[in-house]
């Protein structure tokens, strides 16, 4: 219910990031659902003066969440370049998670 709200809720971004630490154990899918959303958002320019290690916190912890529950990490990666790219924050995204991006 709540990665549904995240989906649609742009006053959830940096909750979403919170969430993802929150549930990480006992709901790593969730959590995971959480991360993506944040990134959603910020991605298409909400949240109130995000900086980069928001950004890359929410990334590392959808990293750290595929990882954990044996989920395809480069498809993760990828998912998050399909939401960067053509987005409003494109520039500031691909500066903010350029080298977490390419390492494979």
């Amino acid at each position: 219910m709540w990665s549904l709200a995240a989906s649609r809720n742009l006053a959830l971004v940096l909750t979403g990031t919170r969430a993802t630490k929150d549930f990480f154990t006992s709901q790593p899918g969730f959590a995971g659902e959480c991360a993506l959303a944040a990134l959603r958002w910020i991605s298409r320019g909400h949240g109130y003066e995000i900086t980069v290690g928001e950004v890359q916190e929410a990334l590392d912890a959808l990293i750290t969440v595929t990882h954990t529950t044996g989920g395809d990490v480069q498809r993760a990666k990828t998912q998050v370049q399909d939401l960067i790219t053509g987005s409003s924050t494109q520039r500031f995204m691909l500066a903010a998670l350029q080298r977490s991006l390419l390492n494979k």
